[in-house]
């Protein structure tokens, strides 16, 4: 009898070694798993801060840009042959201020409606006004959505 409970023993603790043999294998499989999920995130998060930063730089090439747009916009549509110097103190003499005497104006055959070069940023919004989304706004103008968003963003600001 004793010779069959230690033969029982016997299997007992060898099943159970192999048991815990197999719990530690899975543990291992488990962490491995982990650590590449923790790299991939790592990598992921220094990915998406990197956009964040290119994003950033365009974003502020496009509000530079929007205000070289706008300083040029003061100057297109009046007749430069108008223009006269204004009377300059004598610290200004190197940057003359023109003054203008008269804005162009454009007339269209039969109409007595002024009309005025519209810019983009013009044209983005009156387009949606007409209820264009931003999308249909970018694809109509040739423009990208995200330049398009900030026109109106800056429109409302």
């Amino acid at each position: 009898m004793t010779a069959v409970l230690l033969v029982f023993s016997m299997i007992l603790h060898a099943a159970g070694f192999y048991l815990i043999a197999l719990l530690y294998i899975r543990y291992q499989s488990v962490k491995k798993s982990e650590e590449k999920q923790a790299a991939m995130l790592e990598e992921a998060e220094l990915s998406l801060a990197a956009y964040l930063i290119d994003l950033k730089e365009e974003n502020e090439k496009l509000i530079n840009e929007i205000k070289m747009a706008r300083l040029k916009d003061i100057n297109i549509g009046r007749n430069t042959s108008h223009l006269k110097i204004a009377g300059t103190e004598p610290g200004d003499s190197e940057f003359p201020v023109p003054e203008i005497d008269n804005e162009d104006h454009l007339e269209l055959a039969g109409s007595k409606e002024t009309v005025h070069p519209q810019t983009d940023e013009e044209k983005v919004i009156s387009l949606y006004q007409e209820g264009y989304s931003s999308e249909e706004i970018a694809k109509e103008l040739k423009k990208g959505k995200t330049e398009v968003e900030l026109l109106l963003k800056f429109r409302q600001n």
